[in-house]
This record gives structure tokens, sequence and C-alpha cells, in this order.
């Protein structure tokens, strides 16, 4: 390429140089000019020869930067193709490798995709479960809550029945007792005038007995005149004491008769004696039965014990049972955490696969949001539902309290009339003491009175003042006794009257408190076990709603804590993705510039460096046409002037 160009451009520098040669020809053929001339023409021929050598090397460096700038375009065109190429073939990688990655993401985001859709349709799977149950519950609760309310109903009947039935008998314990009152008033008041009677005609009798003791008593002075009288003149009045030994004999007459009046008092006091036993065997009759009837109460108060306690037993059993329930429901709550926690670890290894797709997440995390809001409207019913269990139970539980505190009261009532027939027992006891120590007495008395009887009528010669001074101080101390006799045997009268009054008072009343006590404790009883049955149920549901809630709460928080990782996660990623694309596009730009300024600083180097060299050729080329034209010339002048010589 470099040879056709050089003889291209000698060729036309040669076109050029046809007129000179012409010259020369022409002055060849001229031959005969002078000398002077032919230098003059010498040394026009080097001017023209400088200006043809200026013209052409103007023309070869004109040519030459027309050459050198297209050698430069057509190298810059290569070294752009070439560029362009390893562009072309670094963007085709590039979106090779970008095909790749999408086609990687794409598997990756269908991966994600199918994973969460699994996650999801179990989430939902889960959720119509938690649902159904919820439904299931609700319906329990409901029909807990009607039975309760049933039951309530129930127990209000039954309540109302039996405050009805203990009214009617409290009424006809009333009608009972106010007509064994007024007939224990009638006997009072009969009683009252008998023993009015008895009293009057006592009094008489003492009055009459403290006349004859006055009369006694001034007879007993009389004789201790006599005595006196009889001692003072005892030597010398024998007569006078015959006398009185006759008038003795008169008074010991009268003495028999009074010891005669004095047995009469004494079987009238036998008689008083013989009543007041037939009224304590009486007495001791309503003892027994009234031990019978308080024994008859004290078996049906143990019957009601052990009903109690056997309802006792039974509620022991039933809390034993929620006991197992409960521990059933605590593995069934630790298999659910533990279930939780492996449904946790599934959602951690579905989350590291979730964190480059925010916009799915978003769409993840609206429907949790949902089903967040749903878990929450489900959370505040279950709320209000446990506050309404909870008041029930409350209710339930006062009325609990309401029953146990009338029990309580029924058993103290009980307790109150054991310990007043037990004072009773204690009283009558002292009563037949009392009435046993009168007998002992009536006995005693008639045994000194015998020995009295016999003394008077073994009363005789000298010794009959002393026999006579000791029996009447026997007869005093006799008297006196009977007095204190007949004064406890009235008392002991009046108190087994009042004691047998007050023992058919307190019968009856007993009678009627263990009835009412029967009826109140089989009632509270009943009561009881329903309420507390009751209670059970409720406190199991309320126990049931309250897990439910609880971990119906930690779903949601875990669920929200969840989205927020996963919103956080995919900000971080899309941030990270961003940055990493920016950085990778700005190195291969960079890589790019610096590979295009390095091939253009090449080509220009290249370019610079041939164009230098081709000039260089040229100026050689150049400079040797030139002096070959000159001694050709040279040549050609000296052969023109030898041939002229």
């Amino acid at each position: 390429m470099y040879t056709l160009s050089s003889n291209t451009q000698n060729s036309d520098a040669m076109a050029e140089l046809v007129p000179g040669v012409q010259v020369i020809r022409h002055l060849n053929t001229k031959g005969a000019e002078s000398s002077c001339n032919l230098q003059e023409a010498a040394g026009e021929y080097e001017v023209e020869i400088q200006q043809i050598l200026q013209s052409t090397a103007e023309k070869v460096g004109a040519f030459n930067k027309q050459l050198a700038l297209k050698q430069e375009e057509s190298r810059i065109a290569l070294v752009i193709k070439e560029m362009t190429a390893r562009y072309e073939a670094g963007k085709a990688e590039a979106n090779a490798k970008l095909q790749a990655q999408q086609i990687a993401a794409a598997d990756a985001q269908a991966a994600i995709t199918q994973a969460a859709q699994a996650k999801l349709n179990k989430l939902q799977l889960q959720a119509e479960g938690l649902r159904e149950d919820l439904r299931r519950q609700l319906a329990e609760a409901g029909r807990l809550q009607q039975s309760a309310q049933a039951k309530g109903q129930r127990q209000e009947a039954a309540l109302g029945q039996a405050r009805q039935e203990t009214l009617e008998a409290v009424q006809q314990g009333n009608q009972k007792y106010a007509n064994m009152l007024a007939e224990h008033l009638g006997i009072e008041d009969e009683l009252k005038h008998q023993l009015a009677s008895k009293q009057q005609a006592a009094l008489t009798r003492m009055q009459e007995h403290e006349s004859e003791r006055t009369h006694w008593e001034q007879e007993r002075e009389a004789l201790e005149e006599q005595v006196g009288a009889v001692r003072a003149e005892w030597q010398g009045k024998l007569e006078k004491a015959l006398a009185e030994i006759h008038h003795h004999r008169q008074a010991t007459a009268q003495k028999a008769s009074l010891a005669s009046a004095v047995q009469q008092q004494a079987d009238q006091l036998q008689q008083s004696l013989e009543q007041g036993a037939a009224a304590r065997e009486e007495a001791e009759a309503t003892l027994a039965a009234a031990k019978l009837q308080t024994e008859g109460v004290r078996q049906d108060l143990a019957a009601s014990q052990a009903h109690l306690t056997q309802t006792r037993k039974e509620l022991h059993a039933s809390q034993g049972k929620v006991d197992q329930l409960e521990q059933q429901c605590q593995e069934l709550q630790d298999q659910t955490r533990q279930q939780i926690a492996e449904i946790k670890a599934k959602d951690m290894h579905v989350a590291y696969l979730e964190r480059k797709e925010a916009q799915q997440e978003l769409f993840y995390t609206t429907r949790l949001e949902q089903q967040a809001t749903a878990a929450e409207t489900a959370t505040a019913d279950l709320e209000l539902q446990l506050a309404t269990y909870r008041e029930q139970t409350n209710r339930t539980q006062q009325q609990v309290d309401s029953l146990q505190s009338q029990l309580d009261h029924t058993q103290t009532q009980l307790q109150s009339a054991q310990q007043q027939n037990s004072r009773l027992l204690t009283d009558v006891v002292a009563a037949q003491r009392e009435a046993g120590e009168l007998s002992k007495q009536k006995k005693l008395a008639q045994t000194e009175l015998r020995q009295l009887q016999e003394q008077v009528s073994e009363a005789s010669g000298d010794e009959h003042q002393l026999e006579e001074t000791a029996w009447e101080a026997s007869l005093g101390r006799e008297k006196r006794q009977a007095e204190a006799l007949q004064q406890r045997l009235t008392a002991a009268l009046q108190d087994s009257t009042s004691s047998h009054a007050a023992l058919q008072t307190l019968q009856q009343q007993a009678r009627q408190q263990a009835e009412a006590g029967k009826d109140m404790t089989a009632s509270l009883q009943a009561e009881l076990a329903s309420a507390t049955s009751n209670a059970h149920s409720l406190q199991q549901a309320a126990a049931g709603l309250t897990d439910q809630l609880t971990t119906a709460r930690a779903e949601v928080l875990q669920l929200s804590d969840e989205v927020a990782m996963l919103q956080q996660q995919a900000k971080q990623n899309r941030q990270t993705s961003e940055m990493t694309l920016k950085a990778e596009l700005s190195q291969k730009e960079r890589s790019w510039k610096a590979a295009m300024q390095q091939a253009v600083a090449a080509a220009v180097a290249d370019g610079s460096a041939r164009d230098d060299a081709l000039r260089s050729c040229l100026r050689a080329e150049l400079e040797a046409a030139a002096q070959q034209e000159r001694e050709s010339l040279k040549r050609a002048g000296t052969a023109a002037m030898g041939s002229r010589v």
C-alpha cells in the first residue's frame, strides 16, 4: 500500500515536471545561447525546482494529512468497532448473567411464592381451625350459659318453693306453738290455782300449827314454872307433886293428841311427796320423750352431716376431675406451643428465602394485617364473653356464699338447741336429785316421828321431865325440818312445772328447727352442688377462653413482629440490591470508558507513529528523487553544453 502511494506521487511529480523538461530540451536545441543565459536559466531553474519541490511538498503534506485523516478515521472506526464489539460482547454477557440472575430470581421467587402460599394455606387452615374451635367454644359457652340460666331459674324456683315451704312450716309451727302456749297457759293457770289453794291450805295449817305451837309454848312456860315450883318445893310438897304428875299425865294425853295431829300433817306431807313423785315421774317421762326427740334430731343432723360429707367428697372428686382436665389442657397447650415453635422455625427458614421479594412481602403483610385485625376482633369478643362469664361466676359465688351462710346459721341454731336441751337435761337431773333428797328427808322424818312416838309412849316415872324436854326439842326440830321440807317440796314442784313447760317449748322448737334444718340443709346442699358445678364449668370455660385469648394475642404479636421484620428486611434488601447494581454499572462504565480511552490513545499513538514514519519515508524519497532530478539535470545540462561545444 505504501509502495503504490509512492509511485503515484512520483508519477504526479513527473507530470508536474514536464514543463521543466521541455525547457531543458528547448535549451538543448538552443545550444547556441550564451553561457550567461545558461547560468541565468540554471538559476531560474533552481528557483523553479525549489518552487516545484515546495509545491510538491505542500501537496504531499496535504495528501499525507488527508491520508492520515482517512487512516485515523479508519483506525478510529476499527477501534470503535472493536470496542463496540467488546461492549456488545460484555453487554451480551451481562445480559446473559442478568437473565440468569432473573431466571434464578424468578425461580427463587416462585419457590418463595410457593412456600409462602403453602404457609398461607397452612395459616389459613390453622385460622379456620381456630375459628371452628372458637365457634364450637362459643356454642359450648352459649349452651353453658343457657344451662346456667336454666339452672339458676330452677334454683330460684326451688329456693322460692323452699322459702314458701319454710314460711308455711313457720306459720304452722307458730300456730302449733300458739295452741300449745294457750294449752300450757291454761294448764299453768290451773296448776297455779291448785297451788294457790294448796298454799292457802298449807298456810291455814301453818297458822293452826302456829297457834298450837303458841299454845304449847304457853303450856311449856307454865310447865316450866310448875317444874320450878315443884323443884323449889320438892321436899315439902309431895302431894303437890303428885297433883302435878296427874296434871302431867293429862298433858301427856294432850301431847298424844298433838302427836296424832303431827301424824296427820306427815300424812299430808306424804301425799304431797307422792304428788311430787308423780310429777317427777311425768317430768322423767317427758324428759325421756325429749331425749328420744333430741336423739332423733341428732340422728337427722348426723345424717345431714354424712350427706354433707358425701357431697363434699363428691365435690373433691369433681375437683380432682377438674384438675385432671386442667392437666390435659396444659398438655394440649404444651403440644400447641411445641407446634408453634416448629412453625416458628419453619417460618424463620421461609423468611430467610423471602428476603428478596418486597412486593410479595407487602401482599403477605396486608393479608397478615387483615388476619391480625380479625384476630383482634375475635380477641375483643372473647374478652367480652370472658367478662360475662366472670360476672356470672361472681354472681354464682355470691349465691353459694349466701347459701353457705344460711347453712352455717342453721347449724348454729341446731347447736344452740342442743345446748338448751343439755341445760334442760342438767336441770331435770338436778330436780331428780332434789326429789331424791326430799324423799330421803321424808323417810328420815318418818323414822324420827316413829322414834318420837315410841319415846312418847315409853315416857314414865321420874325421868319424864327430861324426856319431855328432849321430846320438845326433837319436836321443834321436826317442825322446822317439816317446814323446810314443805318449802323445798313447793320449790321442787314449781321448778318441775317450769322445767316441764320449758322442756316442752324447747322440744317443739328443736323439732321445728330440726325439720327446717333438714329441708334447708337438703336444699342448700343441692343448690351448693349445682352452684359448684356451674362455677367449675364457668371456670373451665373462662380458663379455656383465657388460654385461647393469650394464644391469639401471642400469635398476633408474633405476626406483627414478623411483618415488621420482613418489611425491614425487604427494605434493606431493596437498598442493598440498588446499591449493588449502581456500583456494578458505575464500575462497568468506568472500565468501558478507561478501555475506550486506552484504545483511542493507543490508536492515536499508533497513527502518529505511522504518520511520522510515512513522513520520514516520503521526505527521504522526495529528497532522493530531487537529488536524482538534480543529477539528471546536471547531466542533461552538461550533455547539452557538450553538444553545443
